[in-house]
């Protein structure tokens, strides 16, 4: 159950506690179990990149699947580490929490929630999640509601809470008979984002779909110069939500 800490030098223990349980939470519960389609199960975990010494940190946690975690790629090459990099370029004392799990669906980052996020009470919370969800076919009005409630615990916790989504690509492969709800699931991400006054990054792989040379052979998960490339559109969008949180008091 979350408790508030009380003060902000207690995350270090919250940081670790975080990544050891997310570690158990990729350990296959059934290895005969099938492997879902979209930003798989792999050998992924919620990794903290290394913050600056000396000096406090503003903490984002990013609560997604594989396209977070880094599907095939070291975790210095995940999404998140690159938008640290780019933030501290920028002069931002950032840490970025790598909170996604391959495989994963709203229902998983809903069900982890109060692990992954609510036990290391973070400045900021960046949820990327979903594609899994449309790749398999499921209800998006299922996945609406698992965002949504996402979104009320992080309301609930006092932690700023901002949207990440996702255009459903066309495609004519075979997983293509899974498409069917593609304009369901495009406007999940800016009605929950008016509904809940979440800031939106309307689509994560608006930069590399369509071009292989910055996907993986699967044409789906983003190579290390994609990943470069989606935190090359996202840094400016991150940036203004980092400082505003870095100027605020730390969630109770």
């Amino acid at each position: 159950m979350f408790r508030p800490h009380d003060e902000r030098t207690g995350r270090t223990g919250a940081l670790i506690a975080t990544v050891i349980l997310l570690f158990a939470a990729c350990a296959p519960a059934d290895p005969d179990r099938d492997t879902p389609p979209g930003p798989a199960a792999a050998d992924t975990a919620a990794t903290t990149v290394s913050g600056q010494t000396g000096q406090q940190s503003t903490m984002v946690i990013m609560l997604g699947d594989s396209l977070t975690a880094g599907y095939r790629l070291t975790p210095d090459e995940a999404l998140p580490s690159a938008l640290e990099r780019r933030l501290r370029e920028l002069g931002l004392s950032v840490t970025m929490v790598n909170a996604g799990v391959s495989g994963d669906t709203t229902a998983d980052a809903l069900n982890r929630y109060e692990f992954s996020v609510a036990a290391s009470n973070p400045d900021l919370l960046v949820i990327a999640i979903g594609a899994n969800d449309f790749l398999n076919g499921l209800d998006p009005r299922q996945a609406r509601e698992n965002i949504a409630r996402l979104l009320e615990k992080a309301q609930e916790d006092g932690i700023p809470a901002a949207l990440v989504g996702l255009t459903p690509p066309e495609t004519s492969e075979p997983r293509g008979a899974l498409l069917s709800q593609d304009f369901d699931y495009s406007e999940i991400y800016p009605e929950l984002a008016r509904s809940y006054g979440a800031p939106l990054f309307p689509n994560m792989l608006a930069r590399v779909a369509g071009r292989p040379e910055l996907l993986q052979d699967d044409g789906l998960h983003p190579t290390a110069e994609g990943v470069e490339a989606i935190a090359e559109d996202m840094t400016p969008f991150l940036e203004p939500l980092v400082r505003g949180a870095a100027a605020s008091p730390a969630p109770e």
